[in-house]
């Protein structure tokens, strides 16, 4: 069986294509985003959408609701026991996925393995805290393994990767949101590039991390 992936707003980055590699994503793609030279960018699309992601969904979601209604009833009935099957093997995928079981991120190395780091931030902090992540290593390893429970949870330029950005960017994290912890990873050359703005956080009473 042929797999699609129909991928909304997302520019298909290295990090989160593993650099790129060939087969991610499955054989065909559709692409919706509202920027047009992102539409094939770095993959060949099948088919690739120009527009709003809420207009689009919801002119997808009219259009497979059409197609339905004009289904005999057999088909509607084969279509149902499909897609509870696949119900169950999404949620047995999201079961071994939930919390990321390789050994690296229950390992007692010295010095610590990332990804023991990255549980441990994540087991420490509320469940709605707001974590940023920099350009580097730290965002190749936050972005796979920080599980984000809540919205707005994990910011990252990953589009851009400014070095330093997070920095000062975690300042306006908090201002926008008070009560929630804000937490920023970055690297010691991100750090240089914009550390001056602790002089902001410490002058104006802003607590990050």
């Amino acid at each position: 069986m042929r797999s699609l992936l129909l991928a909304i707003g997302t520019i298909f980055h290295q990090v989160t294509t593993t650099s790129w590699v060939k087969n991610f994503g499955g054989q065909k793609i559709i692409q919706v985003d509202n920027d047009p030279t992102e539409i094939g960018k770095n993959y060949p699309v099948e088919v690739g959408i120009v527009g709003d992601a809420k207009a689009v969904l919801q002119d997808l979601l009219a259009e497979v609701k059409s197609i339905l209604s004009k289904l005999p009833p057999p088909a509607i009935r084969e279509l149902e026991e499909r897609k509870k099957a696949r119900q169950k093997e999404i949620l047995a995928l999201k079961g071994e996925l939930k919390y990321y079981m390789e050994p690296e991120r229950f390992s007692d190395a010295v010095p610590m393995k990332p990804q023991r780091v990255v549980r441990e931030i994540r087991e420490f902090l509320d469940k709605d805290a707001i974590v940023l992540a920099d350009c580097g290593n730290n965002l190749a390893w936050v972005e796979k393994y920080y599980q984000a429970l809540m919205p707005r949870g994990f910011i990252a330029d990953g589009g851009h990767t400014a070095m330093g950005f997070s920095v000062a960017a975690c300042i306006g994290a908090k201002l926008g949101a008070l009560d929630r912890q804000v937490v920023d990873i970055c690297g010691n050359a991100c750090f240089t590039m914009l550390s001056k703005e602790l002089n902001t956080a410490s002058a104006y009473n802003i607590p990050v991390v």
